[in-house]
């Protein structure tokens, strides 16, 4: 069974930018046999549009250090497709469409430096994954996570007498719903036609995201007071890993909505912030 270590984008973007933490990293993920998984958003938030005018930029750090390891890029709308249509609620491996797989070192560098780069090479053999127009779309859906959450996640927190597994299922619903949509090209109508004719299971990875946006927005610990941000969006699309990762890296303010969701599910991954991920490496 594969060990998975999710790293995210503040790992990549800081700990290359220092060389004895970033062998010390090295170090761990090589003699703990882990295979790094990052996803689609790390490549957008690793992007600079101001690459060509810098020395040793993040994207070509970023590249440079995945390239030395086992590494692959995930999609979590495929995640979460591979689960729902093989009815397979946790697989022990990462159901994944892998962007990139294992290659030699510099073939890995290459292919991630020209993805993160938007180089003609690279949009000749796969003009669906453009960085600028992935960069695009990520800025155009933030605005349409914030509408989502103000208009159906933040009023279900006056609904008091509403089970919570109730909610929890529509949320799973309407994560479905939205991959009905995408997958085949149907209306919005549609997609929610076939989702009431077929009550959503509760698959594991879509649970952790639903779990995550209802301790995020509607119970949480402030007095369901927290500021909406557009980086939760990333963030709670995030958890869908959880299942499958030994060790997952997130920041300080995120860590505690992640502590409550592998409770509820009682899963075994080890959630690292910055301090934890350097005490951790430095043992």
């Amino acid at each position: 069974m594969t060990s998975y270590i999710f790293l995210d984008t503040w790992v990549l973007a800081e700990f290359t930018k220092n060389e004895e933490l970033l062998e010390k990293l090295y170090n761990f993920i090589v003699d703990n046999d882990l295979l790094v998984i990052i996803d689609i958003y790390t490549i957008i938030e690793i992007y600079d549009t101001k690459w060509m005018l810098k020395e040793n930029e993040r994207g070509t750090r970023t590249a440079g250090f995945l390239s030395k390891l086992r590494c692959v890029v995930i999609d979590h709308k495929v995640v979460w497709e591979k689960v729902l249509f093989s009815n397979d609620q946790a697989p022990d491996e990462l159901p994944i469409g892998m962007l990139f797989s294992d290659h030699t070192p510099t073939t890995m560098f290459f292919t991630l430096l020209t993805f993160l780069q938007g180089t003609k090479w690279w949009l000749n053999i796969n003009p669906h994954l453009d960085i600028i127009k992935l960069v695009q779309e990520h800025n155009e859906g933030k605005k349409d996570w914030l509408n989502y959450v103000e208009e159906e996640l933040l009023p279900v927190r006056n609904l008091s007498d509403v089970p919570e597994d109730i909610i929890l299922s529509a949320i799973d619903g309407t994560l479905v719903k939205g991959l009905i949509k995408h997958k085949f090209s149907t209306s919005e109508e549609k997609a929610l036609s076939i989702v009431s004719q077929h009550p959503v299971p509760m698959l594991l990875p879509i649970r952790c995201t639903s779990l995550a946006k209802y301790y995020t927005y509607i119970n949480n610990d402030s007095g369901n007071n927290r500021e909406v941000k557009e980086s939760d969006m990333v963030d709670l699309l995030r958890m869908t890993l959880l299942p499958y990762c030994k060790y997952f890296t997130l920041d300080k303010g995120m860590k505690h909505i992640a502590k409550k969701v592998i409770k509820k599910l009682n899963l075994g991954c080890v959630l690292l912030n910055h301090s934890d991920l350097i005490n951790l490496i430095s043992s």
